[in-house]
Order: structure tokens, then C-alpha cells, then sequence
């Protein structure tokens, strides 16, 4: 029965991660406000309920107090961070370059080019961020298409904001 059920819970996850047989059976019941905040992110809009549960099981869940930093410049190898509650600013030289607000992402340059963060980020409210690991946002990106066009098109509105504003 165990292995039948592990069998069920492994097909219901398949479509948004693909595990060899076993890896979910460690797992815990995933936070359910924390399943309903990530499923009304855009990045997200149309996962389902085991879809979100999927992405909580392969992400970790952080919290920042306000004015802690999130991200140091030169630091390698953070994975993407998707913000589920709060804000943060990205800081260089002292200065800030953009505020993110609840459902924006960042980290993702970093972790697909496998190079050093090139700014700070740093809470402006309390926050809390899904973390997805380094080695696993390829893996996202590749099974979920509309979260990579999702994020594709916001990587295009923050170069068009830029060149704008060197205008």
C-alpha cells in the first residue's frame, strides 16, 4: 500500500518535476496559506494545487526582518529567490537600483550564468521568499515553459527600464 501510494503521489507530481522513484517519500505536508500566497503570484498563475505543492517541496521557505540583506554582492550561488510577501531593494554602490515588490523574482542572472551576484538585496519590509535551489531552477524553467516566458518577458521590461532611463 505504501508503495502504491508513493507511486500516486510521485504521477500526481510528475508533470512539474520529474524525481526517480522514492525521493518524495521523506517529504512533509506542505504549508497551505504559504501553497494559496504562491498560487496568486503571476509567475504561478496557473499551477495547480499539486503543482504548487511540487514547487514547495523544491524550494525552502525564508524569512527576513526589515533592513537585513538577503543577497551580498559577490556571493555565488543562490538560486532564485520568488518574493512571496514584502519588498526588497537591490542596492549597488550604495545606491538603489529598483524595488521589488510581492511576486518578483531575483537571483535568476546569478544562478542560470552560474557567476557571482552583482548587486545587494536588501529587505525593505519583513519578507518572505520561495528559494529555489541552484541545481534545480534549470530543471523549472525546462518543465514549466510559462514560468520561463513569464520570466523572460519581466527580464525584457527591466532591460527596456534601463535603457529608458540611460536615455
Amino acid at each position: 500500500m505504501v508503495a502504491q501510494n508513493r507511486a500516486i503521489h510521485q504521477t500526481s507530481r510528475a508533470r512539474l518535476f520529474f524525481r526517480p522513484p522514492g525521493v518524495y517519500a521523506d517529504r512533509v505536508p506542505v504549508d497551505v496559506d504559504l501553497k494559496d500566497a504562491l498560487g496568486r503570484l503571476a509567475l504561478f498563475a496557473d499551477f495547480d494545487d499539486a503543482d504548487l505543492a511540487a514547487l514547495l517541496e523544491l524550494g525552502r521557505v525564508e524569512e527576513f526582518s526589515e533592513g537585513s540583506r538577503i543577497l551580498d554582492q559577490g556571493q555565488p550561488d543562490v538560486g532564485l529567490y520568488v518574493i512571496v510577501e514584502g519588498e526588497a531593494s537591490v542596492v549597488l554602490d550604495d545606491a538603489e537600483l529598483a524595488v521589488l515588490p510581492r511576486g518578483s523574482f531575483f537571483g535568476e542572472i546569478s544562478c542560470l550564468l552560474g557567476e557571482a551576484v552583482v548587486a545587494d538585496v536588501i529587505a525593505r519590509s519583513p519578507l518572505t521568499a520561495l528559494v529555489i535551489p541552484p541545481d534545480e531552477v534549470e530543471h523549472l524553467l525546462l518543465q514549466q515553459p510559462r514560468v520561463t516566458l513569464r520570466m523572460l518577458k519581466t527580464e525584457a521590461r527591466r532591460l527596456k527600464s534601463m535603457d529608458e532611463a540611460r536615455a
